[in-house]
């Protein structure tokens, strides 16, 4: 019950309901989350050259696109302690990066749960990666090799941690969503509410967790 969003207008008032609580907006609400999403959100906008095109019709077909080894990792459904730690995994080794993508067919209210889940596994990693500990990560790369996602022959678990660890980690959330256009989605002109409201608050929690975060408009 927790997770239920809503949003609703009466009498000419716009309420919203987010983490089990009943929010009433005022006035100058609309304004002043227009202001943050473009202060904060809006700068962090690239055009990633490794995103693929939207093939639909759902995530899991798209996700598969990623499917390509060593270097592009599909990793959709691979749990490490119940927590899905990306949808894909690119290493960009000229540059010594990696990417951690996380998919999202349409915005709207249930980007909160896409924030909510990116937010959380990049604590995970980062977290293990500025550790001694290495369980969590070695427990992706085991999942990855018993689920036919990884070949032990081309990338052995210590070249895959060694990867994480050293290489600059950066968390992409690929957006799709063929009722908008990227312009609207970069400047924040969203129906919803909680979706905005949800990139900036986690644009403000990766900030302060030190977390390198993008966001990339997936095209059709």
């Amino acid at each position: 019950m927790e997770y239920l969003q809503r949003e609703v207008e009466k009498g000419g008032i716009s309420y919203f309901l987010l983490d089990n609580n009943w929010y009433r907006l005022r006035n100058e609400f609309d304004s002043d989350l227009t202001s943050k999403y473009t202060a904060k959100v809006s700068d962090k906008f690239k055009n990633h050259s490794f995103i693929r095109d939207w093939n639909g019709p759902e995530e899991t077909d798209y996700n598969k696109l990623y499917d390509d080894p060593p270097n592009s990792l599909y990793l959709h459904l691979i749990k490490v302690d119940n927590v899905e730690l990306c949808d894909a995994l690119i290493f960009d080794m000229p540059k010594k990066q990696a990417y951690f993508i996380h998919v999202k067919d349409r915005i709207g209210a249930t980007t909160r749960d896409l924030t909510s889940q990116v937010h959380m596994a990049a604590r995970i990693i980062e977290e293990e990666a500025r550790s001694e500990d290495k369980t969590k990560l070695a427990k992706l790369y085991d999942q990855s090799l018993n689920n036919n996602r990884i070949n032990s022959q081309s990338m052995t678990k210590k070249e895959f941690l060694r990867r994480i660890t050293s290489f600059h980690r950066e968390y992409v959330l690929a957006i799709h969503d063929s009722t908008k256009s990227p312009r609207d989605i970069k400047e924040g002109n969203l129906e919803s509410r909680i979706a905005k409201f949800s990139l900036v608050e986690f644009a403000s929690a990766m900030r302060v967790n030190d977390c390198d975060f993008s966001i990339s408009c997936i095209g059709s």
